[in-house]
């Protein structure tokens, strides 16, 4: 009985100490009235122009064939759009490294 009143106690503790140690750390609250000295202040650039040839997308229209472009593979290999001129099916995946 000695030994049950033991092992219970311990584990009680063991469990305490356990959730006690998990217990994440209060936020400190900071005075926001003063102003942040160290950060800078960020600068706007107005965005590059870009050539309105090259984003027009006006001339693509469903049913139509889609202009043709070149793109390097990942072998560096330039494919062009116009080498599966006459397959069945082309699926194109433009992949930027990550989703």
């Amino acid at each position: 009985m000695k030994l049950r009143q033991l092992t219970t106690s311990l584990c009680l503790f063991l469990l305490c100490l356990l959730l006690w140690s998990c217990e994440q750390p209060k936020a400190t609250v900071t005075d926001l009235t003063k102003p942040l000295s160290d950060s800078p202040t960020p600068s706007v650039t107005p965005p590059p122009t870009v050539d309105p040839r090259r984003t027009d997308l006006n001339r693509v229209v469903v049913g139509t064939a889609a202009p043709d472009f070149s793109l390097e593979d990942m072998n560096k290999k330039m494919v062009h759009l116009s080498d599966f001129k006459g397959k069945k099916f082309v699926v194109l995946v433009f992949y930027r490294g990550f989703f």
